[in-house]
């Protein structure tokens, strides 16, 4: 009963935004509760329908919609991950696995209708994915690929994920508290003993910037 009386004092403006509120709260609750990405695909489609109106407007008025409200990147493969610290790095409006018609865009921006798909082997298909392209641009979506050969970095042979994870560990602990995470670490290692191959996914990134938002960027500084 004290809630029903609450809910009759605020404004009906207010009431709307808290009901809102309260609705992506669940939608995350519900998305922790998953334990892989298919799990999450569902959660994904209802939330973005459901926000779909808020996210709209967001962007109409020149703001980027808040990007972690679900745990996506969670689920983020290497490749995505390094398009995605790009895409944000240099401020671009875009959102993670964006549904529309029964695909999920790896990165969309709704708004505009572009979208980024990064192309590693275990989930693209040639063929099909022209298909998709077909399929998307008949709507309107401007659909651009970037292949994970073009973005990743190249690994010398014998520097793995394990030796990094291991380098961690016995780290000291004075030592490891300068670095933020060990995603930083991981990138720092990274950023000394590699060469990018990445140029060619800057260059889209920087088209993509200039010709849908009027901004200049320089994807590497």
């Amino acid at each position: 009963m004290e809630l029903i009386q609450e809910k009759k004092i605020l404004p009906n403006e207010m009431l709307a935004y808290f009901e809102r509120y309260c609705k992506r709260q669940d939608f995350k609750t519900r998305a922790h509760q998953v334990k892989s990405k298919l799990e999450l695909f569902p959660i994904i489609k209802e939330y973005y329908s459901f926000v779909h109106d808020d996210l709209m407007k967001a962007r109409a008025s020149g703001y980027i919609w808040y990007p972690y409200d679900l745990p996506i990147f969670n689920y983020a493969t290497p490749i995505e991950i390094e398009l995605w610290e790009m895409l944000r790095a240099n401020g671009l409006p875009f959102v993670m696995e964006y549904p529309v018609l029964n695909y999920f865009i790896d990165f969309a921006d709704p708004y505009m209708k572009v979208g980024i798909e990064a192309d590693g082997k275990e989930w693209h298909n040639k063929e099909k994915d022209k298909i998709r392209d077909a399929e998307l641009k008949k709507i309107g979506w401007k659909i651009f690929r970037i292949e994970g050969c073009k973005l990743m970095r190249n690994i010398p042979d014998g520097y793995s994920d394990e030796e990094i994870g291991s380098e961690w560990d016995e780290m000291e602990y004075e030592v490891r508290e300068s670095y933020a995470s060990f995603s930083d670490f991981k990138r720092q290692k990274m950023d000394d003993n590699l060469d990018y191959s990445n140029k060619f996914a800057g260059a889209i990134i920087e088209d993509i910037a200039r010709t849908f938002y009027n901004k200049k960027i320089n994807c590497y500084g």
